[in-house]
């Protein structure tokens, strides 16, 4: 299918040629008497400077281009023969751009048109000698014989049809070479959109950097978890991007330590202010030649996992702690109870002193507290089946905070904050156990901000069947340290607490298959994060 671009191609390399060809012969070749003193190449340089305007417009107007190649061949081919009519002999140089048109012809039509040109020309060529040679027109002076003029024109059709021949073998070689190239080409387009496609899906960041440093290209999920859009990282060194310790880390692989150091896990804190665990790996990135160009950094978020990990390892810890505690509990309970007994009877049937009968008091008042402590660590280590019921969420807050109000620890300086959501939250659950845990999370909230603070509770849902309580106050907060014990029995971050509220509060979120999160800084105050299914797979249902 002809375009407009290869006709328009072919009126600018036929006028070139004819400036090329013609320009000087109208210079240098005087005309023959008999052509009206007019030199034959420049009246062709004229008719083909004015058939190329023509032919022009008429690529620019029309969009019939088969067709106006098709007069361009013949106006082409009835100029070269006036042009070797002017030359006055049948060995005219002309002669061989009937082959110019006759192979342009089979390049940019079909075989068939090729040969067409071929036998125009031949046409064109006997028909001008049989003229002359019957004097119709002024007859050529040459005095070839007509042997030497039957050969001449044997050879030339020859030529013509050879050339249209070898023409349409070449230009079905080229189009069979363009479309496999062209397919070649629609081939890497799609490999490399693929590609592109590929590193832009991955949920991993991934970055290439050269042998300095230097970010070459950045995909978009290493924007995301940089909290950085992709073209802020180009362009700019690793120390630019990262944080110090990756930094250090980067260094130290760049300088050649062994494979084994190219992974790690760091901690960092986003332009966003968010905390993430991520885990960085180190590749050389090689050129075609395996020669090192640069290097390859990909990571990931690893923050949901290190946490399950932790959550893991927290109950595997509480779990022994929890056996053997139980187990001490139990045979301590039992002598506990006998000495407390004898210490009554002593103590009713004895005439004690007054700093005596105080004494006795004392181990009988401490005995009554060592005998709750042991009793609230048996209903830790072996906790009742679940008792479920239908509980509006936002009434049993209200309630754990109309008690928190009277509470001794509660002063003036303490804001309370809590927003009812306007449709109620029911969820299925435990409610005198859904109750514990939300007053050991308050009042561990109130002990956090001895100085007063505010202590604020919003609910909502977070899935389709889900349930989200956010619970922060603006206390002291606590270290790594403190957060990675939260949860174990006799842990207390609270002066004088016993340790067991907040591996209550774990165990009972456990049993209702929900999740809990601490999210604290120290001086920044506390958020503790629970999410709760609306409904559970099993237990009796009442109304709370």
């Amino acid at each position: 299918m002809l375009s407009q671009r290869q006709i328009l191609w072919v009126v600018v390399i036929r006028l070139l040629l004819a400036t090329l060809i013609l320009f000087p012969a109208s210079i240098l070749i005087p005309s023959p008497s008999f052509f009206w003193g007019i030199r034959p190449a420049l009246a062709g340089l004229l008719l083909i400077y004015l058939g190329s305007s023509f032919f022009l417009a008429l690529a620019l107007l029309f969009q019939r281009y088969a067709w106006q190649l098709y007069l361009q061949i013949i106006w082409d081919q009835g100029i070269i023969t006036l042009l070797i009519y002017g030359s006055g002999e049948i060995h005219s140089p002309y002669t061989s751009l009937y082959l110019v048109v006759i192979g342009y012809t089979s390049l940019l039509l079909t075989k068939k048109s090729g040969y067409a040109a071929a036998a125009i020309a031949t046409i064109f060529y006997v028909g001008l000698i049989d003229i002359a040679y019957f004097g119709v027109l002024l007859p050529f002076p040459d005095n070839s014989s007509i042997p030497e003029v039957h050969y001449q024109i044997g050879i030339v059709v020859i030529g013509f049809f050879s050339v249209a021949a070898l023409s349409a073998v070449l230009s079905n070689r080229l189009k069979i070479t363009r479309e496999e190239l062209e397919a070649k080409i629609h081939s890497l387009a799609d490999l490399q959109m693929l590609h592109f496609l590929t590193i832009e899906s991955i949920r991993s960041g991934l970055i290439t950097t050269d042998l300095a440093g230097r970010v070459h290209t950045a995909n978009y999920y290493s924007g995301i978890l940089l909290d950085r859009a992709p073209e802020e990282i180009q362009s700019r060194h690793v120390r630019e991007v990262f944080f110090e310790e990756f930094t250090l880390w980067w260094e130290d692989i760049t300088k050649g330590l062994p494979r084994e150091h190219s992974r790690s896990e760091f901690w960092m804190v986003s332009l966003a202010g968010r905390r993430k665990y991520l885990g960085f790996s180190i590749s050389p990135l090689s050129n075609r030649n395996q020669e090192m160009i640069g290097y390859v950094i990909s990571f990931q978020d690893l923050t949901e996992i290190k946490r399950l990990q932790e959550q893991l390892h927290q109950q595997d810890r509480m779990s022994a702690i929890g056996r053997m505690a139980a187990a001490i509990a139990h045979e301590i309970r039992n002598p506990l109870a006998s000495m407390h007994g004898a210490i009554q009877v002593l103590h009713k049937q004895s005439n004690l002193k007054e700093d005596n009968a105080r004494l006795m008091g004392i181990v009988l008042r401490e005995s009554k507290r060592l005998n709750k402590i042991i009793e609230d660590f048996l209903a830790y280590a072996r906790p009742r089946p679940l008792q479920i019921s239908i509980l509006e969420l936002g009434e049993a807050i209200a309630e754990t905070l109309s008690l928190l109000e009277v509470h001794p620890l509660r002063r003036e300086s303490h804001r309370l904050l809590f927003e009812p959501p306007e449709h109620g939250i029911h969820l299925q659950a435990d409610a005198d156990m859904v109750r514990q845990v939300l007053w050991n999370l308050t009042l561990n909230a109130l002990k956090a901000m001895p100085d007063g603070g505010t202590l604020q509770i919003c609910c909502a849902p977070c899935e389709p069947d889900a349930i989200r309580v956010e619970i922060s106050d603006s206390g002291i907060g606590m270290d790594e340290e403190e957060k990675a014990h939260i949860f174990e029995p006799f842990f207390s971050h609270s002066k004088g607490g016993l340790g067991i509220g907040m591996a209550l509060v774990y165990q009972i979120i456990g049993l209702h298959k929900g999740k809990i999160q601490v999210e604290s800084q120290l001086r920044q105050g506390t958020k503790i994060l629970l999410e709760l299914p609306r409904l559970q797979g099993s237990g009796t249902i009442m109304r709370a």
